[in-house]
């Protein structure tokens, strides 16, 4: 018989993994899991960016302080300052 808080559906993006663990209280397969090794393993865990459920410390997890984050979500970039080189009397 199924646990009835564990849900093994495929990902939604209408219905996403944190609306299903934080709206619905249910566990989720942790998607890096499910999808590159094919195997199941439930997490309440998921990326504040991507909206997918991953295992904590393995596929993702806290950046410092900041939320949650996933290994398939790339680092945020840093801001790049252009360098202006002037030159004169060069021809």
């Amino acid at each position: 018989m199924p646990d009835p808080l564990a849900n093994m559906s495929p990902f939604d993006a209408a219905h996403d993994d944190q609306k299903k663990i934080m709206d619905d209280g249910i566990w989720v397969p942790c998607r890096i899991c499910e999808e590159i090794f094919q195997r199941i393993r439930l997490t309440r865990r998921y990326c504040n960016t991507c909206k997918r459920a991953f295992c904590e410390g393995e596929h993702g997890g806290f950046s410092g302080r900041g939320p949650a984050v996933c290994v398939q979500v790339p680092p945020p970039r840093k801001a790049v300052r252009a360098i202006t080189v002037h030159v004169s009397g060069y021809l």
